[in-house]
């Protein structure tokens, strides 16, 4: 497998409007299939047409804009599978998040877990639990 070489950076004026277009695409106040039409953009922007197609050849890069021939530029629309991957890997992205994640106990914590936790099963039954949830849970 071939690896692509990485593009040049992109200057200035073209990293702003690729910014910029691409939190609009992301955040939907483009949506897909809208058409990205030059003029607009570069009123909209103040860039000049080299950076507005060079942010569109990024976008394009990164895979949240279309490009064809004699058609232009346009928002991809993503089909449902795509959707669902994305929110897959989402999903697994923020649990490895959330378990790495240190918490510090506080001591009215760390006294509940000794209490019921470390208890033999029958100092620590089911009423017991019960009591040591409830004083967990009630007014701190």
């Amino acid at each position: 497998m071939t690896r692509r070489p990485e593009p040049p950076p992109l200057p200035a004026e073209a990293q702003d409007v690729a910014r910029l277009l691409g939190e609009d695409i992301i955040f939907g106040r483009l949506a897909p299939g809208s058409r990205l039409v030059e003029d607009p953009l570069m009123a909209r922007f103040g860039a000049t047409r080299h950076g507005v197609r060079r942010a569109l050849a990024e976008l394009e890069r990164i895979g949240i804009v279309v490009r064809e021939k004699n058609k232009g530029a346009s928002v991809r629309a993503l089909a449902a599978t795509e959707v669902r991957q994305i929110y897959e890997v989402r999903e697994l992205l923020q649990r490895q998040a959330a378990l790495r994640i240190r918490c510090r106990p506080t001591p009215r914590w760390s006294r509940h877990w000794r209490r019921c936790n470390g208890s033999s099963s029958r100092r620590c039954g089911p009423a017991t639990t019960a009591r040591c949830t409830a004083s967990t849970t009630s007014s701190t």
